[in-house]
């Protein structure tokens, strides 16, 4: 059963950037979230950093991130799971394909777009090429 957003369910973090004028940016964080961020910490900490896991919890943090539009944590979480990744997987590869495309997000509103376009180029590339099947003899 789902409560209206308190205190019990949510945790409000401000944070004041600058001085005075500036308003104040709000960040609702769940519970889970938190939980899963204290996760992938301990992770890190039991896994290999070029573990395939460590790769996948660094994406899916990145998602978290990126849905709070902090993009330039979001990229930071979601091009180091990339990087893991990429080397180790299939580029079709569910987590990879979900990361090029939050990538493209992340650095569009970074105002990179020379990063966002290599990303997009990837994406095509990818959807260009049919899967790999192996000859059966």
């Amino acid at each position: 059963m789902f409560h209206d957003m308190d205190a019990d369910h949510f945790v409000k973090f401000v944070i004041r950037e600058g001085i005075g004028e500036t308003p104040e940016v709000v960040y609702y964080i769940s519970p889970c979230q938190r939980i899963y961020v204290q996760a992938n910490g301990t992770g890190r900490l039991a896994l290999s950093a070029t573990d395939i896991n460590t790769g996948i919890a660094r994406i899916k943090l990145g998602r978290v991130i990126l849905r709070q539009y902090r993009y330039a944590e979001a990229e930071t979480e979601t091009r180091a799971g990339y990087d893991i990744l990429v080397k180790q997987m299939d580029p079709k590869v569910t987590w990879l394909v979900s990361a090029r495309k939050d990538l493209v997000e992340e650095y569009e509103a970074l105002k990179q777009p020379e990063q966002a376009a290599k990303f997009r180029a990837e994406i095509a590339a990818t959807d260009a090429n049919p899967p790999e099947v192996s000859a059966k003899k």
